[in-house]
Parts: C-alpha cells; structure tokens; sequence
C-alpha cells in the first residue's frame, strides 16, 4: 500500500484513491470529539510526511465539505476553522 495509504488506515479513516486525487472522509458529531480528533491527527500525519518527501497540498485545491444541520456544520466548521497545510490545525 502506499504510505500516504498506511498513514490514514493507521487512524482508521475511511479513504478512497482517485488517479490524482484523495478523498478522506469520517460522520462527525457535535456530541462525539474522538472522530474529529481523529481527522485532525490524521491530516497532520499526512502534512508531516509530505513535509518529509518534499510535498505540499495544493490549499487552493483542499476542502473540506461538511453535511447536516446549518447549526451542527456551523459548530463544526467553528472547530476546524481554516485548515492550513502549515500545522496549524486546531487542537482537540
């Protein structure tokens, strides 16, 4: 598997493989903070080891899209704030 692979498998994130693309995705809930420490952690693995081989994430190409009620997106959306690929993720 690809390392990229064995970095999000190891935090048990839901992934997918496109040709040039990467698609994580995990149910967040407003009442449960582990899966959302979960992706967070996560994604700053995989900053760190792109950091390591010389790779970025093209920002202007990552997203996020959050799906429920506007209050429980707007909550979480609060919590992430801008995730920026320069460890500067939010802690949990």
């Amino acid at each position: 598997m690809l390392p990229l692979g064995q970095i999000i498998q190891r935090h048990n994130v839901p992934f997918h493989f496109y040709v040039d693309d990467t698609q994580i995705y995990i149910p967040l809930r407003t009442s449960n903070f582990n899966s959302l420490a979960r992706i967070l952690e996560c994604l700053k693995d995989i900053n760190c080891w792109m950091a390591q081989n010389f790779l970025q994430l093209n920002s202007s190409k990552s997203e996020i899209i959050l799906f429920g009620s506007p209050i429980s997106c707007d909550f979480i959306s609060n919590i992430l704030g801008p995730l920026s690929i320069n460890d500067n993720l939010p802690e949990i």
